[in-house]
């Protein structure tokens, strides 16, 4: 294949796979302007002090986005501790028969 040939087909190959990268992109993007916002962005001017006193008194509604969430407290903490709980022996096993007859798999 000659040079022109794979240069289409790589620009082909970045279109295809855009919508997995762009919005990463878009994403570090965003969060690099506001991180370097007091001294400009990335491309802008620096802004006036004015401007700087009314960006940091809107910037109280942002959440943080370096949280720190110590392991097991999450969202499925509960299901990981009963499936290590499951795998490890320590939980009790439900008898399969009850009272009312045996209780299985009704499709």
């Amino acid at each position: 294949m000659d040079e022109v040939g794979v240069f289409f087909i790589k620009i082909v190959f970045l279109l295809v796979i855009s919508p997995v990268w762009f919005p990463v992109a878009k994403a570090f993007w965003k969060e690099a302007n506001l991180t370097l916002y007091e001294e400009g962005g990335i491309f802008g001017r620096i802004p006036t002090q004015s401007e700087l006193e009314r960006q940091r008194s809107a910037a109280g509604w942002r959440p943080d986005p370096l949280v720190h969430e110590p392991w097991g407290t999450g969202p499925g903490a509960r299901r990981r501790a009963a499936t290590i709980q499951h795998k490890e022996g320590k939980d009790t096993p439900k008898s399969p028969v009850s009272s009312d007859g045996p209780q299985g798999r009704r499709f």
